[in-house]
């Protein structure tokens, strides 16, 4: 469709219906799609709700706010999954990743309970404190165009001495475990500011709050 693939990539990509290879292609022609999304220039396919949209009206993924609302949006690129081409990650509260794919920019949400836990590798860390108490570091990945995770290890804390560890799903002991995140050690995604036209501008709705409080304002001088 049009909105799939505004810009002429087809001679870019890989006929057959399978994965392109990846490629130094590749990755120019993800950075381009990137580049693209942020001038508005394509639309972007959101996974969550089956729809195209401009990147200036997908919403955060919690409080669904259009991200042309926003204020102090952040992003960075990094290749989240490994497999030597970028993904687009914005910081917007919650967390947005682009992802280029077979000719489209997908857009998966994700809630990382503080976009600081997302590492540069892909791993972002999780608690979960219910009755165990229990807590770890996943990876992203993809499966196609699905977004997946998987476990890279964690601990259940259900009180000492029951205290359980486990590696990519497999019992070890404290030592294993201590010593596997000694040598696995993370670095944070440190993000720049978004500066986009489309951002900062004027909901309907602030529009009309703006216009009250002007207008309560002038009847109190006046009166």
């Amino acid at each position: 469709s049009d909105d799939k693939n505004i810009i002429d990539i087809s001679n870019s990509l890989d006929a057959s219906n399978d994965i392109p290879a990846v490629s130094n292609m590749d990755a120019d022609i993800a950075m381009e799609m990137y580049a693209a999304v942020l001038r508005n220039e394509i639309k972007v396919y959101e996974s969550d709700i089956e729809e195209y949209n401009y990147l200036k009206d997908c919403k955060t993924p919690y409080d669904r706010v259009p991200l042309c609302e926003m204020e102090g949006l952040e992003y960075n690129y990094l290749d989240v999954d490994g497999d030597s081409v970028n993904e687009l990650v914005i910081d917007c509260s919650d967390t947005l990743i682009l992802r280029y794919y077979e000719g489209c920019v997908y857009v998966y949400p994700f809630t990382f309970r503080g976009i600081n836990n997302l590492h540069t590798d892909g791993s972002y860390s999780w608690n979960d404190t219910g009755v165990n108490f229990e807590y770890g570091e996943d990876q992203l990945a993809f499966d196609g165009a699905e977004l997946r995770t998987k476990e890279l290890w964690h601990i259940v804390n259900d009180g000492e001495p029951n205290v359980e560890y486990y590696i990519d799903g497999k019992q070890v002991t404290q030592e294993e475990i201590l010593k596997y995140i000694e040598d696995n050690p993370k670095t944070r995604i440190e993000f720049s500011p978004l500066e986009a036209s489309w951002l900062n501008k004027v909901s309907r709705y602030q529009a009309i709050m703006i216009a009250k409080n002007y207008w309560e304002h002038f009847d109190i001088e006046e009166n």
